[in-house]
């Protein structure tokens, strides 16, 4: 699991460092409670809080404040790694131990507002509240009265700036952590050569960097510079070969696309004019008086030939205008009427190519 906060988690060990090197925000308090409650469940028993914070949001690092203060079996201890300012100067007194490094400071002042936002009565009201719960924090923290810490720490309008020493002597800290280091300046030249030379083993020979090759290109241990360089040039030329291939492919894709909207086109033409070749097909046969003009008798002739062009056409050129279907109907009726006889039966539509086909030997 990667951790934001965590430095050098382990299972088998008794303690851990969180670092909060950052402004208090909804997203950093969020990330940082959240591996503090990892750490916790985890049994660890020494939580060391380590902080640079330049304070933020008063609302969001009551959240880790709150977390700091639970109940708990850690051991928690806050670090002062370089400047604890406003929320996280509080933060910082949370710890059950607290350290500072020698050159570290600290600064209390009271919330506010940014000068650019325009306040509300109820943001002054809700501000002093602030004010009034953080006064009572750190009474609570140093064992002073209230009063006490708003004289000393929370003046209204002021910074109060505590260095490492005056955070000491005030018991806003108990340990200071020395960081000078003694004899520095003793040897400094061969100190620079040891770090060279400790370097120096992991900064690969050319040698090394030939074995690198070799097992790259998977060649034989023996493989000469020659071998090297025509596997070299090999793997450059398929490389060549990769990319004229896919130029060439980006080429043949294009050009089928546009194939297929060229055969799209003279589809729809084809069909435009074979709709044309049907309409007037049916327009003659009604003008030569071998089909009705009503709209139903145009449309079944006209779906009869989108389906089979020739066959209708050869219909339609072997009838004569006598062969009128309605007229036809029409004489057989009156004929039945004249002579009493009983009437035959009507043909339908269908019916009545069928009979026309048959008669001219279409089938």
């Amino acid at each position: 699991m990667k951790h934001k906060h965590i430095q050098a988690f382990s299972y088998h060990s008794d303690e851990v460092d969180l670092l909060l090197y950052e402004a208090i925000t909804e997203e950093s308090a969020r990330s940082f409670l959240g591996e503090f409650r990892y750490v916790e469940a985890a049994g660890i028993k020494n939580i060391n809080v380590r902080l640079n914070c330049s304070g933020g949001s008063v609302t969001h690092g009551y959240g880790i404040v709150a977390a700091m203060l639970s109940p708990t079996s850690a051991t928690i201890t806050t670090y002062n790694d370089g400047v604890c300012a406003s929320m996280g100067a509080f933060i910082f007194l949370c710890g059950h131990k607290r350290v500072m490094k020698d050159y570290s400071t600290l600064m209390f002042h009271q919330a506010s507002y940014p000068p650019d936002v325009e306040v509300t009565e109820n943001d002054t009201i809700a501000l002093a509240s602030y004010n009034a719960s953080l006064t009572k924090l750190m009474a609570e923290r140093m064992g002073l009265s209230e009063a006490q810490v708003q004289q000393a720490y929370l003046k209204p309008g002021k910074d109060t700036w505590v260095t490492a020493a005056q955070a000491k002597t005030q018991q806003l800290a108990d340990t200071i952590e020395v960081t000078a280091r003694a004899g520095i300046q003793a040897d400094t030249t061969r100190s620079l050569l040891e770090i060279q030379a400790y370097y120096q083993q992991f900064i690969p020979t050319n040698e090394m960097k030939r074995e690198l090759i070799i097992a790259a290109f998977n060649l034989p241990e023996t493989a000469t510079d020659a071998d090297i360089l025509a596997k070299i040039n090999e793997r450059k030329q398929l490389a060549g070969d990769l990319a004229q291939a896919r130029a060439d492919l980006a080429n043949i894709t294009a050009e089928l696309a546009s194939e297929k909207e060229k055969v799209k086109t003279y589809e729809q033409q084809a069909a435009e004019m074979q709709e044309a070749r049907v309409q007037k097909l049916v327009a003659d046969a009604v003008v030569a008086k071998k089909i009705a003009p009503t709209e139903e008798v145009k449309k079944n002739w006209m779906d009869l030939a989108r389906a089979n062009y020739e066959q209708v056409e050869k219909a339609l050129a072997s009838m004569s205008a006598h062969t009128l279907l309605s007229s036809g109907i029409q004489a057989t009726t009156a004929k039945t009427a004249a002579t009493g006889n009983e009437p035959s039966k009507i043909l339908s539509f269908s019916e009545k190519m069928a009979q026309i086909r048959a008669k001219n030997g279409y089938t």
